[in-house]
Order: C-alpha cells, then sequence, then structure tokens
C-alpha cells in the first residue's frame, strides 16, 4: 500500500516538475515573460520530480549548462538517489525480505 502511494507521488510530481521545467523553458525562449524561480524548480526535483528533472534537463534542454547550473545536476543527481533508494527499501519491505 505505502509503495504504491509512493509510486503515485513520485509520478505525480515528475509530471508537474517536468511541466514546470517546460514552462520555465518556453518563458526563457520567448524573453521578457515571468520565468518559475529556481528554488522552485529544485524543491521540485527534491521532493520526488526527479524523472521529470531528467526529461525537462536532458530531452527538454533546460538548465544543462554544466558551468552555471552545476547545483541543478547536483540536486538531480542526489534526489534521484534518495528517491530511488526509498523506492528499493519499501519494495524489499512490501515484499518480506526485511
Amino acid at each position: 500500500m505505502l509503495l504504491k502511494m509512493y509510486l503515485i507521488w513520485i509520478g505525480i510530481a515528475g509530471l508537474l516538475c517536468a511541466l514546470a521545467f517546460w514552462i520555465d523553458k518556453r518563458a526563457a525562449i520567448r524573453g521578457g515573460r515571468r520565468r518559475i524561480p529556481e528554488i522552485v524548480l529544485l524543491s521540485l526535483l527534491s521532493f520526488g520530480g526527479s524523472l521529470g528533472g531528467f526529461f525537462g534537463m536532458f530531452c527538454i534542454g533546460h538548465k544543462r549548462n554544466s558551468r552555471t547550473k552545476f547545483h541543478f545536476r547536483f540536486i538531480l543527481v542526489l534526489s534521484c538517489i534518495i528517491q530511488v533508494g526509498i523506492l528499493l527499501f519499501l519494495w524489499l519491505r512490501q515484499g518480506g525480505i526485511l
């Protein structure tokens, strides 16, 4: 039950994160429009949106500059490791191994 809820959370957060990256990328291209603050994008990455963050960074091509946006890659990798760890823990716990 907890694993299923976590997977739903990860899916929703990933979609929201990818949508936020897409909206911010469009605003950056058009210029003059209001942008999404970086703290919001980083928070979405941290609270379950790492899959959407990967999509936003590598498929949409947003926040990919490795010199100026290193913190995005760092938070993305760290969040992904933590989220996969939680997923594995819940999966192993549900399977009766732990």
